[in-house]
């Protein structure tokens, strides 16, 4: 009896609340952990719109980004925007992904079983293409991705793989379940850096 109450408490998601809280816990209990230097985030934040102008962005400030990254050396390029609407602008993004070589880019999940890819002048020059499938928990909080939908690799692990293909290996989940997130820290507390995209 004892079994079948929490077996159709579980079915009911009764326990959802208290794991949720305890995975919060769990994470501030640990304390952030150093970030990869590795990794460097450009973000689009409050500052950068209020200069460069509301979504969507001319591609040009994506291609000026781009060259620097080039120049930089920066082994991968990983784009977390969606460009499915073509531009006159699409050929000289195109241009500069290719010149840099190794460009990720994105591609949505909508409705139930369609992906919204990058425009095929785009696509063609990438390296590769990721989604960026995202469903939160009841209390906003993403903890799991899809490493894999419908043969479509997430962007992340799309990344980790261009990644070990320049550099060193990334020793590789297995990517027939959704991946915990193990979070560094704060967002707040991610090292930055500002690049002027003119």
């Amino acid at each position: 009896m004892a079994t079948l109450f929490v077996v159709g408490l579980l079915e009911l998601g009764v326990w959802q609340p208290l794991e949720q809280l305890t995975y919060n816990w769990l994470f501030r209990f640990r304390g952030p952990l150093v970030w990869d230097r590795r990794v460097v985030i450009v973000a689009i934040d409050e500052p950068s719109l209020r200069q460069l102008g509301r979504f969507p962005l001319s591609r040009k400030y994506y291609t000026s980004l781009i060259k620097q990254l080039t120049q930089a050396e920066a082994s991968v390029v990983v784009l977390d925007v969606v460009f499915s609407e073509p531009t006159p602008e699409d050929r000289s993004l195109a241009a500069a992904i290719a010149q840099h070589g190794r460009v990720l880019l994105a591609q949505a999940w909508i409705g139930q079983s369609q992906f919204l890819p990058p425009t095929p002048t785009l696509q063609k020059a990438a390296i590769a293409i990721g989604h960026v499938f995202n469903r939160p928990d009841t209390d906003g909080v993403t903890r799991q991705v899809e490493p894999d939908l419908q043969g479509n690799l997430g962007l992340g692990i799309a990344a980790s793989q261009v990644y070990s293909l320049v550099q060193e290996p990334v020793s590789m989940p297995r990517l027939d379940r959704p991946l915990w997130i193990n979070w560094v820290g704060p967002a707040q507390q991610v090292p930055s850096t500002h690049l002027l995209m003119c």
